[in-house]
């Protein structure tokens, strides 16, 4: 039985259509729509995982070089249901048992999760190296504990997991033996509900550049499969041996670069691309702020995977797909039409007169259902707007800011 791949109630409160055609390129794509009628899990967690562990799993040799930086194929992806029941762990399940057979050695000591502290990702990755790199694939199936460690004063896995994804070196030099690694391949694949994602981000990890660095992804179960379901060993074979050709000629690529086509069409799309769409959410704009670094870099897996030397105009179609999708995920997550109600609730919530209401109790009127970001981004847009005041008063000897309505929409 298959349910609906896009409710109409969904749609409406801003929910990404589905992934099109053009993401379902090549090997990747192949994937996607061999394992997709046998799991309930959306397609959209299926490409995005499958990206991202491949990236990881053929290593850092294939890269691209853009100004002065160098770009490798490690993506991060954050699968956002909104519940636990969205399927996010089927959907790794069915990847990683495709994957296994290709190097047993990466999926058995390079997939790590329970990230508690920057110096422990960098110690995991000190014992990871071998021929294709340092590669480690953080598979964080309760991303929610991750963001709580990084809010945490004084943890650097924030830093240290910014520093990987640009594949800069990690190194620890505040204990007897400094430990330093060179290098690194990290990936991240993180599971977490719509409700954890907003209560636990902390507003510093949106604006301090990791939130940009994460391809965030809205995912739903998309059918009923009351037995479950299992892929075809005669599919799983053809995908396993194509993936064993890709994995060879990782080892032999290099500097990736662009066809003819590729190049017109990324000339075509990159001022749109790097546009600061300022009537968006600030946090929006700050979760997708480096849209032309991963589209290049989704373009990239999809050429190697392929086994190309550079990005035909295919593979980068498809990333511009991909980016499609997780952009209109990110604004569905960070801001759009959810951002504009949860704004409204608060200014119908505040007083037009007397002392105003403080963060903490608009908090509690809200029964702690929104994080202090969220709170802080409506009141600071209601500011903008002039619908609001705020005035500094003592409360028990602290003081406190207070937010009054100056509009009409006020009670």
């Amino acid at each position: 039985m298959r349910a609906p791949a896009h409710n109409d109630s969904l749609a409406m409160s801003g929910w990404p259509r589905p992934l099109g055609r053009a993401a379902m390129q090549g090997l990747i794509g192949d994937i996607v729509t061999t394992i997709a009628p046998h799991t309930e899990a959306d397609p959209a967690g299926l490409l995005f995982q499958s990206l991202t562990a491949i990236g990881n799993l053929l290593g850092r040799r294939g890269h691209f070089v853009a100004g002065a930086t160098r770009h490798g194929m490690n993506l991060f992806t954050v699968l956002v249901g909104q519940t636990s029941r969205a399927r996010k762990g089927t959907s790794w399940d069915f990847i990683a048992d495709l994957l296994k057979t290709i190097d047993p050695g990466w999926s058995d000591r390079n997939v790590i999760g329970g990230l508690g502290s920057g110096e422990g990702l960098i110690e995991a990755a000190a014992q990871l190296s071998d021929a294709a790199g340092v590669r480690v694939c953080c598979l964080e199936d309760e991303f929610a504990a991750a963001l709580k460690v990084m809010a945490r004063r004084g943890n650097i896995l924030s830093t240290t997991l910014r520093r990987a994804w640009d594949g800069k070196n990690l190194q620890i030099t505040t204990r007897q033996s400094p430990l330093l690694v060179r290098t690194p391949h990290v990936s991240l694949i993180g599971h977490v509900t719509q409700h954890d994602l907003e209560r636990y981000l902390a507003h510093v990890e949106v604006f301090n550049g990791f939130a940009n660095r994460v391809l965030w992804v809205c995912t739903q179960r998309s059918r009923f499969l009351p037995y479950g379901g299992r892929l075809p060993q005669h599919a799983r074979c053809r995908l396993q041996g194509q993936l064993q050709n890709a994995s060879e000629f990782a080892l032999r690529v290099s500097e990736v670069g662009m066809s003819r086509k590729s190049r017109e069409l990324w000339e075509e799309r990159y001022p749109d691309l790097t546009a600061n769409h300022s009537a968006d959410s600030p946090t929006f704009n700050a979760a997708t702020s480096r849209a032309e670094a991963q589209v290049r870099r989704v373009a990239l897996v999809y050429a190697v995977t392929d086994g190309f030397h550079e990005v035909r105009i295919q593979h980068l179609r498809a990333a511009f797909e991909v980016w499609r999708f997780a952009e209109a995920s990110a604004r569905y997550l960070f801001g759009g039409l959810r951002s504009q109600a949860r704004t409204h609730t608060i200014l119908r919530m505040l007083p037009s007169s007397g002392t105003g209401m403080t963060r903490t109790e608009i908090s509690k009127m809200l029964s702690h259902h929104r994080s202090s970001l969220e709170i802080s981004e409506s009141l600071s847009e209601l500011r903008r707007q002039g619908r609001v005041t705020s005035k500094r008063a003592r409360t028990g000897g602290r003081s406190a800011e207070r937010w009054i309505a100056t509009s009409d929409d006020a009670k």
